[in-house]
């Protein structure tokens, strides 16, 4: 398990994500796979889209760009 830190204005908060690496078979989609286990976690989740929307991103803010929003729309199915 690794840990994904989400920052607020008040607070710095930490959720779970399960990492998956995969550099051949799916080398087109980012490195990260993240899963969403909790209410708390997808709240956290939606504020860091929202964050990596509002600036420029680098390759890795656009993986984890992508994956959050993958995890998000699981979590919602």
């Amino acid at each position: 398990m690794a840990s994904l830190a989400a920052s607020s204005s008040r607070d710095i908060t930490t959720m779970k994500t399960r990492v998956e690496r995969d550099s051949d078979e799916r080398a087109s989609e980012p490195a990260t796979d993240i899963e969403i286990e909790t209410e708390a976690d997808a709240l956290r989740a939606e504020r860091r889209v929202d964050a990596l929307r509002a600036g420029s991103r680098s390759e890795d803010e656009e993986d984890e760009l992508k994956s959050l929003e993958r995890a998000l729309v699981r979590w919602r199915a």
